[in-house]
């Protein structure tokens, strides 16, 4: 298991971009706010940290289902609007 927790929102969608889709689920701000760790977002917009790391989680096992590798996707193949609406 990751240790999610500590890292910062803005690391975290860098390293996968398709976790931006749970982070704007969940109202936490991965642009502007993304130097913030992961526990700090959850606490200032009152979610369970182990309910958002379950989400990244899954959001990470769809990626590596549909490239069938542990690489990342690329950035043309997600999604882009939860990107662009904090740009």
């Amino acid at each position: 298991m990751n240790n999610f927790s500590q890292a910062s929102v803005g690391m975290l969608v860098a390293e996968q971009p398709l976790r931006a889709a749970v982070f704007d689920r969940f109202g936490i701000d991965f642009c502007c706010g993304g130097k913030q760790t992961l526990e700090a977002a959850c606490l200032a917009t009152a979610h369970d940290i182990e309910l958002v790391i379950a989400e990244i989680e899954n959001s990470d096992r769809m990626a590596i289902g549909a490239t069938g590798s542990t690489h990342r996707l690329a950035i043309s193949s997600i999604i882009l609007k939860p990107l662009t609406t904090f740009i």
